[in-house]
């Protein structure tokens, strides 16, 4: 059976031809034997992920990162070698200079411009602001704000939660460097076997991107243990814009069964209601939007939707440019995220003002201002 006759046509052919065309992968299939080329090539244009045990058993001698990623999906070791921007290995070079990868990288930098703002927003009392870094893996996402801001170490106090202790290691190394080691803890559990301590702010980032839509309500959900009422949970998702911009190393991903669960941008703004969160606003790794960061608070009142509830009445809080990732990129964007526009302002005015009881088991809905019931069409997942 030819490609165009099992459902890919010419034009998918040649756009998938093209993608291996670009740069890095020239340079990255210039490392391969040339069966081994050959089978990536043609697995990755048929569209398919089979017969590829000769292209995982090459990145598996000749990247560190894929000997990280297949001995334990869920390490954030692999990470740091998109963060430290080093490799020891010539494919490697490929991870650094993918977009997928250096979007991860972007995505910390977005993380850094935009949780100082969270913090300054302190309780009014004598108390230390306690951020609680859910399957923090080395704890970077705090570690570079407090490195930068100096006036913020003696009022903050950081525990990063993570299984993996080989990533906890190299944490406490940075913290010592840094002189962040009275500011930052590291407690090597499992992130609901952490004693919870109401924290101001709940960091869960890249933990989501692997899980199903349907799962992740309630992982959200059990986190409400971990934050005060009024607190502030920041969670990230990886964008279908990911897959759309970079396929070629989302076929290397699952050649290495290193599986993301995509998300739109509705989809992922619409988990805070669903898990009974407000929502207060949404950044992104500008320019590119291939990871959306949620920032939502802790009620006192639950109001709890299911996913596509969620979406429908969440969905209209949304300015337009950030309705979808491809609409987005019509704006003007800017690389540099220090200059993106401030989570809070994008959604000025678009607090839920009406309470509706649904009437089973006590749930509520909630709607944006001046949006009912049945105003807004729903997505089916």
């Amino acid at each position: 059976m030819s490609k165009v006759e099992s459902g890919m046509s010419f034009a998918d052919i040649a756009e998938r031809q093209a993608e291996l065309d670009s740069a890095p992968v020239q340079a990255l299939l210039s490392l391969m034997p040339p069966d081994v080329r050959r089978c990536f090539c043609s697995q990755f244009i048929g569209g398919w992920i089979a017969e590829t045990e000769s292209v995982r058993d090459w990145f598996a001698g000749n990247s560190e990162l894929a000997r990280l990623v297949l001995g334990n999906p869920g390490s954030a070791l692999a990470f740091e070698i998109l963060y430290e921007r080093t490799t020891r290995e010539p494919a490697d070079r490929y991870f650094l200079e993918c977009r997928a990868g250096y979007r991860v990288f972007r995505r910390l930098w977005a993380l850094h411009s935009h949780l100082p703002e969270l913090i300054t927003e302190s309780p009014q009392d004598e108390r230390a602001f306690l951020v609680d870094n859910m399957g923090s893996g080395p704890g970077r996402d705090m570690m570079g704000v407090l490195a930068e801001h100096k006036g913020l170490r003696e009022r903050t106090d950081v525990r990063c939660i993570d299984t993996d202790p080989a990533a906890l290691d190299i944490g406490r190394r940075m913290a010592a460097e840094l002189g962040l080691s009275r500011c930052v803890s590291f407690d090597p559990v499992s992130m609901f076997a952490a004693k919870p301590r109401s924290a101001d702010v709940v960091l869960l980032i890249g933990i989501l991107c692997p899980i199903p839509l349907r799962a992740c309500p309630q992982i959200l959900r059990r986190l409400r243990t971990y934050c005060r009422p009024g607190g502030t949970l920041v969670f990230s998702t990886a964008l279908t814009s990911m897959v759309e911009g970079d396929p070629v190393s989302d076929f290397i991903m699952r050649i290495l069964e290193w599986h993301m669960n995509y998300k739109t941008v509705d989809e992922s703004v619409g988990l805070a209601a669903s898990a009974g969160w407000k929502l207060k606003g949404v950044f992104f790794d500008e320019p590119l939007r291939y990871h959306c960061m949620v920032v939502a608070q802790r009620q006192d009142r639950v109001a709890q939707l299911s996913p596509r509830g969620a979406r429908r009445h969440t969905a209209a809080m949304l300015p337009p440019s950030l309705q979808s990732p491809k609409d987005s990129l019509g704006c003007e964007p800017t690389d540099d995220p220090r200059r993106q526009q401030p989570f809070e302002a994008a959604f000025a005015g678009a607090d839920s003002v009406l309470e509706h009881d649904a009437g089973d088991g006590g749930l509520l809905e909630v709607y944006p201002r001046g949006i009912g019931a049945g105003d807004q069409p729903g997505r089916e997942i």
